[in-house]
């Protein structure tokens, strides 16, 4: 795990937000550059694959925790400042990784009122904690309340 800076493997990660032919007319087209892609000051989970994360998750005594792990860092790590520029990248990070908690929750065959609730509140927290900050409250964040 690392904070302050995206590491290599973790900028990799961020690919899909430049624009490339795959992606065109993707909700993804806004280019990030690498020289941005370094101050994006997020905690970005460097490690575990989705077979193993979906391992440690079947194996947690609280899987629904182990699953939300990524998403709760991200929230305790939600920057204060954030250039304009990266804040739509940086909700389509979390956006994507909310997804990939679904689906790694559906695969771990969780209870699905119980990862429903779980991911109601990780996004309403998330919203608030964007909302908060000056670049929260600007830009595409309103405007895109839903995950």
């Amino acid at each position: 795990m690392t904070d302050s800076t995206l590491t290599p493997p973790a900028a990799d990660m961020m690919s899909f937000l430049s624009t490339t032919p795959e992606h065109k007319n993707s909700e993804y087209e806004t280019p990030v550059h690498t020289s941005q892609r370094t101050e994006l000051n997020v905690i970005v989970e460097d490690g575990p694959d989705s077979k193993l994360r979906l391992a440690e998750i079947s194996a947690a005594a609280n899987p629904l925790l182990a699953a939300a792990q990524p998403l709760l860092c991200a929230l305790a790590a939600m920057p204060a400042k954030l250039d304009a520029a990266l804040v739509e990248p940086y909700r389509n990070l979390l956006v994507r990784e909310m997804h990939l908690y679904q689906t790694l929750c559906d695969q771990a065959n969780l209870r699905r009122e119980h990862v429903l609730a779980v991911r109601y509140c990780l996004c309403t927290a998330l919203d608030e904690a964007a909302n908060n900050t000056t670049w929260g409250r600007r830009g595409v964040w309103p405007e895109k309340a839903c995950w």
